[in-house]
Protein backbone atom coordinates (compact mmCIF):
# COMPACT_ATOMS: atom_id res chain seq x y z
CA UNK A 1 0.00 0.00 0.00
CA UNK A 2 1.25 3.35 -0.86
CA UNK A 3 0.76 6.51 1.30
CA UNK A 4 1.06 10.20 0.20
CA UNK A 5 -0.34 12.92 1.42
CA UNK A 6 -2.13 15.34 -0.76
CA UNK A 7 -0.35 19.00 -0.01
CA UNK A 8 0.63 21.95 -1.56
CA UNK A 9 4.65 22.15 -2.14
CA UNK A 10 5.82 25.28 -0.49
CA UNK A 11 9.56 26.58 -1.39
CA UNK A 12 10.63 26.42 1.91
CA UNK A 13 9.49 23.96 4.71
CA UNK A 14 9.65 25.34 7.53
CA UNK A 15 6.50 27.86 5.81
CA UNK A 16 4.40 25.60 4.84
CA UNK A 17 1.15 27.56 4.73
CA UNK A 18 -1.92 25.34 6.66
CA UNK A 19 0.21 21.91 6.22
CA UNK A 20 1.24 22.31 9.95
CA UNK A 21 -1.27 23.63 11.16
CA UNK A 22 -3.76 21.12 9.36
CA UNK A 23 -1.19 18.11 11.13
CA UNK A 24 -1.71 19.47 14.50
CA UNK A 25 -5.37 20.52 14.50
CA UNK A 26 -6.62 17.20 13.47
CA UNK A 27 -4.32 15.18 15.10
CA UNK A 28 -2.69 16.36 18.31
CA UNK A 29 0.32 15.67 19.96
CA UNK A 30 1.19 13.31 23.49
CA UNK A 31 3.13 14.99 25.96
CA UNK A 32 6.65 14.36 25.37
CA UNK A 33 9.51 13.27 28.17
CA UNK A 34 11.66 16.36 27.35
CA UNK A 35 11.57 19.77 28.69
CA UNK A 36 11.83 21.65 25.13
CA UNK A 37 8.71 19.70 24.05
CA UNK A 38 10.97 17.29 21.71
CA UNK A 39 9.82 13.84 20.79
CA UNK A 40 11.28 11.66 23.83
CA UNK A 41 15.00 9.87 23.84
CA UNK A 42 15.83 6.51 24.73
CA UNK A 43 17.49 7.97 27.36
CA UNK A 44 14.59 10.12 28.76
CA UNK A 45 12.35 6.65 28.14
CA UNK A 46 14.97 4.70 30.50
CA UNK A 47 14.52 7.99 33.36
CA UNK A 48 10.52 7.68 32.74
CA UNK A 49 10.61 3.85 33.61
CA UNK A 50 12.59 4.64 36.65
CA UNK A 51 9.93 7.39 37.88
CA UNK A 52 7.39 4.99 37.27
CA UNK A 53 9.05 2.52 39.24
CA UNK A 54 9.51 -0.56 36.24
CA UNK A 55 12.91 -1.38 35.46
CA UNK A 56 14.71 -2.30 32.18
CA UNK A 57 16.33 -5.14 31.45
CA UNK A 58 17.55 -6.58 28.09
CA UNK A 59 17.95 -10.01 27.04
CA UNK A 60 17.25 -12.10 24.18
CA UNK A 61 13.70 -12.92 23.91
CA UNK A 62 11.17 -15.84 21.48
CA UNK A 63 11.02 -14.77 17.85
CA UNK A 64 9.21 -12.01 16.93
CA UNK A 65 9.41 -9.98 20.50
CA UNK A 66 11.19 -6.68 20.54
CA UNK A 67 9.71 -6.45 24.02
CA UNK A 68 7.83 -7.31 27.04
CA UNK A 69 6.23 -5.75 30.04
CA UNK A 70 6.37 -7.89 32.98
CA UNK A 71 3.73 -6.62 35.01
CA UNK A 72 4.68 -9.55 37.94
CA UNK A 73 8.02 -8.44 38.59
CA UNK A 74 7.42 -4.41 37.32
CA UNK A 75 10.07 -5.02 34.49
CA UNK A 76 10.01 -4.37 30.78
CA UNK A 77 12.76 -6.69 28.59
CA UNK A 78 13.85 -5.47 25.60
CA UNK A 79 15.34 -8.09 22.65
CA UNK A 80 19.39 -7.38 23.39
CA UNK A 81 19.45 -7.41 19.38
CA UNK A 82 17.27 -4.14 19.01
CA UNK A 83 18.84 -0.88 17.63
CA UNK A 84 18.97 2.25 19.03
CA UNK A 85 15.31 3.27 17.21
CA UNK A 86 14.16 -0.18 17.41
CA UNK A 87 14.77 0.29 21.28
CA UNK A 88 13.33 3.83 21.45
CA UNK A 89 9.84 2.85 20.20
CA UNK A 90 9.78 -0.55 22.10
CA UNK A 91 10.44 0.91 25.01
CA UNK A 92 8.18 3.97 24.16
CA UNK A 93 5.80 1.34 23.33
CA UNK A 94 6.20 -0.83 26.56
CA UNK A 95 5.58 2.23 28.84
CA UNK A 96 2.46 2.84 27.39
CA UNK A 97 1.39 -0.72 28.71
CA UNK A 98 2.74 0.09 32.07
CA UNK A 99 1.43 3.90 32.64
CA UNK A 100 -2.55 1.82 31.43
CA UNK A 101 -1.50 -0.89 33.80
CA UNK A 102 -1.98 -3.71 30.77
CA UNK A 103 -1.85 -6.83 31.83
CA UNK A 104 -2.73 -8.89 28.39
CA UNK A 105 -1.02 -8.88 25.32
CA UNK A 106 -3.41 -7.94 22.41
CA UNK A 107 -6.83 -6.06 21.67
CA UNK A 108 -7.59 -2.41 22.65
CA UNK A 109 -4.41 -2.16 25.00
CA UNK A 110 -2.54 -2.97 21.92
CA UNK A 111 -4.12 -0.68 19.98
CA UNK A 112 -3.88 2.20 22.32
CA UNK A 113 0.14 1.33 23.36
CA UNK A 114 0.17 2.06 19.03
CA UNK A 115 -1.03 4.92 18.88
CA UNK A 116 -0.09 6.55 21.78
CA UNK A 117 3.63 5.56 20.92
CA UNK A 118 3.53 6.73 17.64
CA UNK A 119 2.06 10.10 18.98
CA UNK A 120 4.27 10.55 21.48
CA UNK A 121 7.38 9.72 18.95
CA UNK A 122 6.35 11.90 15.77
CA UNK A 123 6.23 15.14 16.09
CA UNK A 124 3.19 16.78 13.95
CA UNK A 125 5.62 19.56 12.39
CA UNK A 126 8.52 17.21 11.83
CA UNK A 127 6.43 14.84 10.08
CA UNK A 128 4.78 17.30 8.03
CA UNK A 129 8.13 18.51 6.78
CA UNK A 130 9.66 14.75 6.41
CA UNK A 131 6.16 14.23 3.88
CA UNK A 132 7.32 16.91 2.00
CA UNK A 133 10.50 16.80 1.46
CA UNK A 134 10.83 12.61 0.92
CA UNK A 135 7.38 13.20 -0.98
CA UNK A 136 6.26 10.52 1.31
CA UNK A 137 9.01 7.45 1.41
CA UNK A 138 7.68 6.18 4.74
CA UNK A 139 11.52 4.64 5.23
CA UNK A 140 12.81 7.89 3.99
CA UNK A 141 10.41 9.66 6.89
CA UNK A 142 11.09 6.89 9.55
CA UNK A 143 14.78 7.35 8.89
CA UNK A 144 15.03 11.03 9.45
CA UNK A 145 12.26 10.97 12.57
CA UNK A 146 14.19 8.39 13.88
CA UNK A 147 11.40 5.72 14.17
CA UNK A 148 10.83 2.64 13.00
CA UNK A 149 8.04 1.67 10.03
CA UNK A 150 5.81 0.46 11.97
CA UNK A 151 5.54 3.81 13.93
CA UNK A 152 5.41 5.66 10.25
CA UNK A 153 2.57 3.36 9.74
CA UNK A 154 0.41 3.66 12.71
CA UNK A 155 0.80 7.37 12.92
CA UNK A 156 -0.42 7.25 9.10
CA UNK A 157 -3.59 5.31 10.50
CA UNK A 158 -4.25 8.04 12.85
CA UNK A 159 -4.01 10.73 10.23
CA UNK A 160 -6.41 8.45 7.99
CA UNK A 161 -8.83 7.84 10.71
CA UNK A 162 -8.69 11.53 11.63
CA UNK A 163 -9.79 12.81 8.18
CA UNK A 164 -6.76 13.55 6.59
CA UNK A 165 -6.86 13.46 2.49
CA UNK A 166 -4.04 10.50 1.21
CA UNK A 167 -3.98 9.09 -2.49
Amino acid sequence: MSWTLTVKRRDTVPHMNGVVERFTAGVGHCPASSSDGAPPTLPDLEDEAVRLGVRVTWQELPAGYCGVYDWTRCRIVLHDGLTPVQARCTLCHELEHVRYGDRVCGGKGEARARRRTALRLVSPVAYAAAEQVYDGCAWQIACELGVTMQVIGDYRQILHDSGMVWQ
